[in-house]
C-alpha cells in the first residue's frame, strides 16, 4: 500500500496467507489504495502468478529457501527485481534470543535450533551465491537493520 502511494502507476498485488490477505483488504480501502489488489494463497504451495516487474518479500522464511528460487524466477518478468529482506546470519551475542525462538512453532513450518532459520533454509550468503546460478544478478545489498539486509536481485534470462 505504501508502495504504491509513493508510486502513482504501480499496480501492486499482496500475496499472502488467506488470513492475512482478509486484514489487507481492510487496510486497502482504508487507505483507498485502488491499485493494490490481494491474492491469498502459500508460497510454498500455490503459485505466485507471473509478469511481474517486482517482487518484494519481507522476512519471510522462504527467502533464504533456494527450493523456491525457480518459483520466484518463473514469476518475473526478464529485467525484473527481486527484493529480499532479510536477517543476516550472524551469530547471536545473546544466547536468550536462540531460546526463545526454539519456544514457539509455526504451523507446518519446522524451524533449525538458531534464529530465524528454518528446516531448508541456508545462509544469506549461500542464497544469494544461488540466486546467482538460477539467472539473478545481484544489483546491491542495502543495511537496514542492525542485523538485517535487503537484496537487490536482478532477472536476467527468460
Amino acid at each position: 500500500i505504501a508502495m504504491s502511494r509513493k508510486n502513482p502507476h504501480l499496480k501492486a498485488v499482496v500475496f499472502d496467507l488467506p488470513e492475512v490477505t482478509v486484514a489487507t483488504e481492510q487496510f486497502i480501502k482504508y487507505y483507498g489504495a485502488e491499485r493494490v489488489i490481494t491474492h491469498a494463497g502459500d508460497f510454498f504451495k500455490d503459485p505466485l502468478g507471473s509478469g511481474y516487474d517486482i517482487l518484494f518479500s519481507s522476512s519471510n522464511p522462504s527467502g533464504k529457501m533456494p527450493a523456491l528460487i525457480p518459483k520466484i524466477h518463473a514469476a518475473l518478468n526478464p529485467g525484473g527485481l527481486y527484493i529480499n529482506k532479510q536477517n543476516i546470519d550472524e551469530p547471536e551475542t545473546d544466547p536468550f534470543l536462540d531460546l526463545e525462538w526454539n519456544l514457539w512453532a509455526f504451523e507446518g513450518m519446522p524451524k533449525q535450533g538458531r534464529r530465524y532459520r528454518f528446516q531448508g533454509s541456508v545462509s544469506l550468503d549461500e542464497y544469494n551465491r544461488r540466486l546467482s546460478e538460477s539467472g539473478f544478478v545481484i544489483r546491491e545489498i542495502i543495511p537496514v537493520e542492525t542485523r538485517a539486509v535487503m537484496v537487490v536481485a536482478e532477472k536476467t534470462e527468460g
